[in-house]
């Protein structure tokens, strides 16, 4: 198979989950998934020029997603989309509605200071009921009050070494196939993380993804497990 028709065939095979996934509609997940796709097309082999091109197309696409949101009832986001963005944007205009969880989660990770409060902290924000679902999308909150900027640290460097190991694990991959496993699960806990903490400390919108290996729920922690999985059966074929 030549390479217009190999990448025709790995784009169709990507698409139709994606669109699924953007219309439940969950548009953050799509935006990952597309990202996990590009790396994994990257290590399977694919020229350099490419993944330039595929790059020089999505910053101008999620430019266009925060133009579009700008548009008010002229764009083609939907209404909670477009309020995150703007929120994200303006969180002062939306410090009671859309902005409330992201604004306090920054506030409870800041009154964490360097060692955090403890387990048993007093004046803790987490016990007032500001910041909901604190056991999944805003756990990284719960780390920042609770064990300070050097927990938020540990956390981080600890995300930040199983990502660096699996795609350690893809360079010295025995095959093709070994490389695209580590390298996509590499990817997913790499990018997931990073979205995840952007979105607690401010730097990203609203997500509503869970943090890899820490949030709650089982069905996630299921899947990142067997992924580990199989990334030591990559790494035991080396």
């Amino acid at each position: 198979m030549n390479l217009p028709l190999y990448l025709l065939a790995c784009v169709g095979l990507i698409a139709l989950p994606v669109f699924l996934v953007f219309k439940e509609p969950d548009l953050s997940t799509s935006l990952m998934l597309l990202l996990i796709f590009c790396v994994i097309m990257f290590t399977g082999g694919i020229e350099w020029q490419i993944v330039v091109a595929a790059i020089a197309v999505f910053v101008p696409a999620v430019s266009w997603i925060i133009f579009q949101a700008t548009r008010g009832e002229n764009s083609v986001l939907s209404q909670y989309q477009r309020n995150r963005i703007l929120a994200w944007l303006h969180p002062e205009n939306f410090a009671d509605t859309t902005a409330y969880q992201t604004t306090n989660s920054m506030m409870a990770i800041g009154s964490g200071g360097l060692y955090g409060k403890g387990v048993d902290g007093a004046s803790s924000f987490l016990e007032t009921g500001y910041i909901s679902e604190s056991q999944t999308d805003f756990i990284f909150t719960v780390i920042g009050e609770t064990f300070g900027f050097i927990g938020c640290c540990a956390v981080v460097i600890l995300i930040f070494l199983i990502t660096v190991k699996c795609f350690l694990i893809a360079a010295h991959a025995r095959d093709g196939q070994g490389r695209i496993i580590a390298s996509g699960i590499g990817a997913w806990v790499g990018l997931q993380s990073f979205l995840n903490i952007g979105v607690a400390t401010g730097l990203l919108p609203n997500t509503g993804i869970p943090l890899p290996f820490v949030s709650y729920g089982l069905t996630s922690l299921v899947c990142l497990y067997a992924g580990i999985g199989f990334i030591l059966n990559v790494r035991m074929q080396q």
